[in-house]
């Protein structure tokens, strides 16, 4: 009866156990979705992964409160704990230890995958994991037990047989939960493979291994932690190259200027913003005050070249703007404002006002939807050289022992696209026009801009010449280069270069091009006094 009474008060732990980590996955899914498309309380933070172990822990508590469930049921009536032909059979309750098994392995695996990422993986990706462990074990032992228990209840009962009704039903049920098994296994067993692609990534190119060095910098909004890489030397003579990268984009990035500028006897810069690369996660908040304190913060000594990359133009611009006696000269190498690439398709399509707007709106619809799918498919499963196969080529990379960094940090982990997506929200919803915000016309500014073949844009995309998608495709190619050219004009002391045949990416696949003109300019500068 001691046994006895010990079996069935485990056999209620276990069915506790169940009912607890049921109810915290059912918590966790409602507060991933509450926010999942906005910030959350304190940070800008990846929930993807949160969401989907959840889900996967949903299945598996299930299953831990059915079979406990069942063993103390049959320890009651005292009759086989028979479930229909299939179930009564060994080899099914086989099946479940093996299931079970398997799924604390892939649980045990998944959690090493996610402890070998920190601090840059999401803890809670750790904790979930670590609870998957436990209960898949735990289902694992009570599947052992209900095989046990069968085998020697069948040899006194020989097996009684249930009613016919009764026997259809629960076979059903049986079949349904199997391949509910099935595919949670085969989804779990994804995740793995996603959750060791973000892990080893982070090990190998985080830490130690990263370039440069981390920075904790203390502004208005809290402190945060940023990877800065300061190179070559100091010269008193000439001011440092601050390199200013856009949305979804790493200091990996413009490796290639900052080494070809370093190798000339320059000083540059280069960072990663707050929710991208190495550095901290962003403030549910996040806003760009925190400029101006990391650039103090490296001891780095002005007046400064400001060089941006598309998007990093808003943060060059105001920098310009508010601090004028630290800014040397701009260089803008292929930038626009945030509302640029919707007045291109006005001026392609004759849009009115209102239509762009309804174009607006379904074009944030679409890349909220694809973004959503990245978050939660893509990266949880190990998909992003499918959704991000695009990109620089590793031929043409430089510098070449840095492309691996550059793949990873900028495309596969569910930190940088967390970023993009509310990065993405701010380039609709506050855009920043750049050119209304004017700075002094006395600043020196080097424009850098690429023009695109049109013609052998549209034979790549397989347009027919004389088709109207190639003529349309043309014209926001010509417009877009008029535009870069245009903004020579917001100062006085403004100087063009024109990358033929180039694309958007040309600081990455051209840098040994960009870096001989931005040389080029800086060689005509006066000395820094």
């Amino acid at each position: 009866m001691g046994v006895l009474s010990a079996l069935s008060r485990l056999l209620k732990a276990a069915l506790g156990f169940g009912a607890v980590c049921l109810v915290a996955a059912g918590v966790g899914l409602a507060v991933y979705a509450a926010y999942f498309h906005t910030p959350g309380p304190v940070y800008r933070y990846p929930v993807g992964v949160g969401m989907l172990l959840c889900c996967v822990l949903v299945v598996c508590s299930v299953q831990t409160v059915l079979l406990s469930w069942g063993l103390i049921r049959a320890a009651r009536i005292q009759i086989p704990d028979s479930e229909g032909e299939c179930w009564d059979s060994m080899c099914c309750r086989t099946y479940d230890v093996v299931y079970f098994v398997a799924m604390t392995t892939v649980a045990v695996f998944y959690f090493i995958g996610s402890c070998v990422g920190q601090p840059w993986t999401p803890p809670d990706g750790v904790v979930w994991s670590l609870v998957l462990v436990l209960v898949n074990a735990a289902n694992a032992l009570l599947s052992w037990a209900r095989r046990k228990e069968a085998a020697l209840r069948a040899t006194v009962t020989n097996n009684l047989p249930m009613k016919a009704v009764t026997k259809v039903v629960k076979r059903a049920g049986y079949v349904l939960n199997g391949c509910l098994r099935a595919l949670v296994l085969l989804f779990f067993g994804m995740m793995l493979g996603g959750a060791w692609i973000q892990g080893i990534g982070y090990a190998q190119h985080g830490g130690s291994a990263a370039p440069g060095t981390f920075l904790e910098v203390r502004y208005g909004l809290g402190t945060q932690r940023f990877h800065v890489w300061c190179d070559g030397p100091v010269n008193a003579s000439r001011p440092t190259v601050w390199l200013e990268t856009g949305g979804g984009h790493t200091l990996y990035d413009l490796l290639g200027i900052q080494r070809g500028l370093t190798r000339a006897g320059w000083r540059a810069c280069a960072y990663d913003k707050p929710g991208m690369g190495l550095s901290d996660y962003g403030f549910a908040n996040q806003d760009d005050s925190y400029h101006y304190p990391l650039i103090q913060a490296t001891g780095e000594r002005g007046p400064f070249v400001v060089a941006a990359w598309g998007g990093g133009v808003n943060l060059a611009w105001e920098f310009a703007r508010t601090h004028r006696e630290n800014v040397t000269s701009l260089i803008l190498m292929d930038c626009y404002d945030d509302d640029f690439e919707f007045r291109q398709e006005r001026f392609v399509r004759n849009l009115t006002d209102a239509e762009m707007e309804r174009k607006k709106e379904e074009d944030l619809r679409s890349r909220v939807f694809l973004h959503d799918v990245i978050r939660t498919v893509g990266v949880q499963w190990g998909l992003m050289s499918i959704f991000a196969g695009g990109g620089a080529d590793k031929a043409t990379f430089q510098p070449p022992e840095y492309y691996d960094a550059f793949r990873f940090l900028n495309s596969y982990n569910e930190k940088s696209w967390t970023y993009q997506f509310f990065g993405l929200l701010d380039h609709f919803r506050s855009p920043y026009p750049f050119g209304n915000n004017t700075v002094g016309r006395d600043v020196p500014l080097f424009v850098m801009a690429s023009r695109t073949n049109g013609t052998a844009q549209c034979i790549k995309n397989r347009q027919p010449l004389d088709s109207q998608a190639c003529r349309d495709t043309i014209r926001r190619h010509d417009y877009a280069y008029e535009y870069k050219l245009g903004t020579a004009t917001y100062t006085d002391q403004s100087q063009v270069a024109t990358c033929q045949g180039c694309t958007l990416g040309f600081p990455v696949e051209e840098s040994q091009w960009t870096t001989g003109e931005i040389l080029r300019y800086l060689d005509g500068l006066p000395a820094v006094v």
